[in-house]
């Protein structure tokens, strides 16, 4: 059977993983024990990305089209606060720090949000998305349609060019920041200088969607899918731009790096270690149930 996954989120550091199985239900999962810790019952529908785990891993927080956004406290499984004034949610995100939620909407806006009370702190324009890092004090905004998204550090910007129409993912390093972009490129750059260090052209009808970073090896990774014809992802580790495949990580709806990076987990349950390819252990998430046929 597949499983009922659809939707999985994780911290840089952390060990637990969030999962989204259906619209409301999410169930948070121990990475290292491999035993579930708890079912919230949320806001939560699909579509974009609306779901986050705060880096320590005491907040759950979900967003929905219509009904706004929440938080949750995961040791107790009760709601903190439900701001049912903000719509039209396509992407939720936690800072590095825990401190902030960073929520982007469809009206070409970013709200940062107080992780704790849920007040808005800040308003970001023409802004999708917020990648931040543990490593240092750089930002990226990934802005809307057609606009250079901007590399921030400290007092220093740089702007970097979109090459298709968005982008994928994008994970900060020691010293570098990488993108992936829909139909386009994965590259890589200098933080220092906001200069391209290397980039990999996947094949025609495939994509980068995902990206890990585990900064003991000080290597980038990534999964590799085809989306024209579909069939198993591939999870690749990057060496200077240049490929190399790990393993075949099957056909999965979602996946997410975690553990620092040393780990890749999958909707299927399925853990892997990134070094090797091999699976760390499996979590038995539930299964889709089959639709009954009428009568």
């Amino acid at each position: 059977m597949t499983s009922a996954i659809e939707l999985l989120a994780t911290s840089h550091g952390g060990q637990f993983v969030a999962a989204g199985l259906s619209e409301r239900f999410v169930e948070i999962w121990n990475l290292e024990s491999g035993q579930r810790t708890a079912e919230l019952n949320t806001i939560l529908d699909f579509g974009g990305k609306r779901l986050a785990i705060s880096g320590n891993e005491a907040t759950c927080v979900t967003g929905a089209w219509t009904t706004g956004i929440a938080a949750y406290d995961i040791e107790t499984r009760t709601l903190l606060w439900h701001r049912k004034d903000i719509k039209h949610i396509q992407q939720v995100s936690v800072s590095a720090d825990s401190s902030s939620i960073y929520c982007g909407l469809e009206e070409q806006k970013l709200l940062v949000l107080d992780i704790t009370s849920g007040r808005t702190r800040g308003t970001l324009l023409g802004v999708r998305r917020v990648v931040d890092t543990p490593f240092s004090n750089a930002l990226l905004l990934v802005t809307t349609r057609d606009c250079p998204s901007h590399l921030v550090r400290g007092s220093v910007e740089f702007e970097i060019e979109r090459l298709s129409f968005s982008v994928l993912d994008a994970v900060f390093g020691s010293n570098f920041l990488c993108i992936s972009e829909v139909r386009g490129p994965v590259r890589c750059f200098d933080l220092q200088t906001g200069k391209e260090f290397w980039r990999f052209n996947p094949k025609p009808g495939t994509n980068v969607g995902k990206l890990g970073y585990h900064a003991e090896t000080s290597r980038f990774f990534g999964t590799l899918a085809n989306y024209e014809e579909g069939g198993p992802r591939m999870l690749l580790q990057f060496m200077n731009g240049t490929p190399r495949t790990v393993v075949s990580i099957g056909e999965v709806w979602a996946s997410q790096f975690c553990l620092s990076g040393a780990a890749l987990v999958t909707s299927s349950g399925q853990v892997f270690n990134t070094a090797d390819g091999s699976v760390m252990r499996t979590l038995n998430f539930p299964e889709r149930q089959p639709s009954s046929a009428a009568n």
